[in-house]
């Protein structure tokens, strides 16, 4: 089914694409650092921890995944450990209530 992600082995046709957000990135407009900060956040947080290997752990991820792949693109000279040095831990200083209010708006 597109936009879910496969087993390890993939379809018979090749490994399927990655699973897409249920909230798409706007690249104009996201500021890409701060919110893959954001999804670092929650995804590291109790509740996120709590909800691994679930749907919505899964889809906060490929938001992620999507920002980070953002920022390579527009910085195509970054490897990906130094696209990881800037997303800094400053937002993981939030309170994860905090981090989690602003995901939900």
């Amino acid at each position: 089914m597109p936009g879910q992600m496969g087993g390890p082995m993939g379809s018979p046709m090749g490994p399927e694409p990655p699973m897409m957000s249920s909230v798409p990135i706007t690249p104009e407009l996201d500021n890409h650092e701060v919110e893959a900060e954001i999804c670092k956040a929650w995804l590291k947080s109790e509740v996120g921890q709590d909800l691994k290997g679930t749907p919505g752990y899964a889809n906060v991820l490929a938001h992620l995944k999507e920002h980070l792949m953002q920022i390579m693109m527009n910085a195509p000279h970054l490897k990906r450990r130094e696209v990881d040095q800037i997303l800094s831990p400053s937002l993981s200083l939030l309170p994860i209530i905090l981090v989690t209010s602003l995901i939900r708006e």
